[in-house]
């Protein structure tokens, strides 16, 4: 909507509500942003008022208020169930998503093992855990490394069971 005025807006809206616009008003209309806006809006109420005409002139009944409530909400159920196909993929992801990276990581892990019980040992303090376990720091037994593993997988899995789990509350 426009906020400057045109001496000649009010002409125009006297000469466009009796119907006829001579063509110096209507030259100045093209060039006026204001005058142009009276010009649009006078042709949108003149459209709105004959389509009101032609649906009363053809008897179409106006629906009662409880049609237009029904099928709003029938429009409101289907506007869900498409919602729910669209999300299907991503519902489907959700439940591969955790499976499938737990078993990467443990693909994983079996196969650089090597490079696993190296890290471990630049751990600080782990030298001190694995004493307490009996052995030496520097040879660890199939038995002990068996044991920190199941240890660090079930550290893992809890972390990534606390992950999903803060997600799905946020979802």
């Amino acid at each position: 909507m426009t906020d400057t005025i045109c001496p000649l807006e009010e002409r125009i809206r006297a000469a466009l509500a009796q119907g006829s616009l001579d063509p110096e008003l209507r030259s100045h209309a093209a060039a006026c942003p204001v005058c142009k806006e009276v010009m649009d809006v006078s042709d949108w109420m003149r459209h709105f008022c004959d389509a009101t005409l032609e649906e009363c002139a053809s008897g179409t009944r106006i629906p009662d208020a409880r049609t237009i409530l029904e099928r709003t909400r029938s429009r409101r159920i289907s506007c869900r169930i498409d919602a729910d196909e669209i999300l299907k993929p991503l519902k489907i992801y959700r439940r591969i998503a955790l499976p499938a990276g737990l078993g990467a990581g443990i693909i994983l892990a079996v196969l650089r093992a090597s490079s696993i019980k190296a890290l471990l040992f630049s751990i600080p303090g782990l030298r001190t855990i694995i004493s307490g376990f009996g052995s030496r720091p520097t040879a660890l037994s199939p038995a002990s490394l068996g044991l920190f593993g199941i240890m660090a997988g079930l550290g893992l899995l809890t972390i990534l069971a606390l992950a999903a789990a803060t997600r799905t509350k946020q979802a």
